[in-house]
């Protein structure tokens, strides 16, 4: 793999804090761009939802955010990236055509080369000075703190939940962030795994079993057996985070 200077030199030029500090600033610069359109009628999360963003996306529409979801109070953000132009907004680049160093410098990162000179390692230095800064912070309270739902208060009946397609068996979740950590790896594992909704505090985890988080699962069952995984989900809800633990 050959990974060419200008990705690294470009890379230091951008170097820095993140462009949007949260979904909110990201869908304000959507807006901004009339990449983004709020449907204010109301629309049903029963496969309604699902053919609007189906129809839009075909026709390279905008993100949609619909405000008023049949049966909820809590806004529906779809087809964030549904377009190169808005995957490269997402990324912070200012066009399409920067999506390639992003790839390069990606391609980088899960195959890295040792520096082949003293003037490759300076090119290559603020790539690993950005490495070292990527690993999760701890930190003592978070928007996500705000507002705890625990036993019997725990109610996915609040989140608009989208049943995609007919023969769906139920209605899924289907772009979460699950995070796990197997009892004797250090890494943590983040995959994106649709969770089928059983009930009003029940959800189905519907992930392979070679992926990094049933592979987590299955070891903590043989080291654990009977005890709960501990498991992390972040979805994106435009008020507020939410997380099921």
């Amino acid at each position: 793999m050959i990974c060419c200077p200008s990705c690294f030199l470009s890379f230091r030029k951008r170097e820095g804090r993140m462009k949007y500090k949260d979904l909110r600033e990201f869908i304000a610069a959507l807006e901004q761009q009339g990449e983004l359109q709020r449907v204010t009628a109301e629309v049903d999360p029963y496969l309604e939802v699902t053919e609007i963003c189906d129809r839009t996306l075909r026709a390279g529409g905008p993100a949609l955010l619909f405000e008023n979801v049949k049966g909820h109070d809590m806004p529906l953000l779809g087809n964030l990236f549904g377009t190169p132009k808005r995957v490269a907004m997402g990324m912070g680049q200012e066009s399409v055509a920067a999506l390639g160093e992003v790839g390069e410098l990606l391609a980088f990162l899960k195959e890295p080369e040792p520096p082949k000179g003293f003037r490759d390692a300076l090119d290559k230095l603020p790539v690993f000075k950005q490495v070292m800064r990527m690993g999760p912070k701890t930190v003592r309270k978070a928007p996500v703190q705000e507002l705890v739902y625990e036993g019997d208060e725990v109610d996915l009946d609040r989140l608009p939940i989208q049943h995609c397609w007919p023969g769906d068996a139920a209605p899924l979740i289907t772009w979460p962030l699950v995070v796990t950590r197997g009892p004797h790896k250090s890494r943590q594992n983040l995959g994106i795994y649709r969770q089928q909704k059983l009930s009003r505090n029940r959800l189905i985890m519907r992930w392979l079993s070679h992926r990094g988080g049933a592979l987590d699962y299955q070891e903590w069952c043989e080291t654990h057996p009977g005890e709960p995984f501990p498991v992390a989900v972040a979805l994106a809800p435009i008020r507020r985070p939410f997380s099921v633990p």
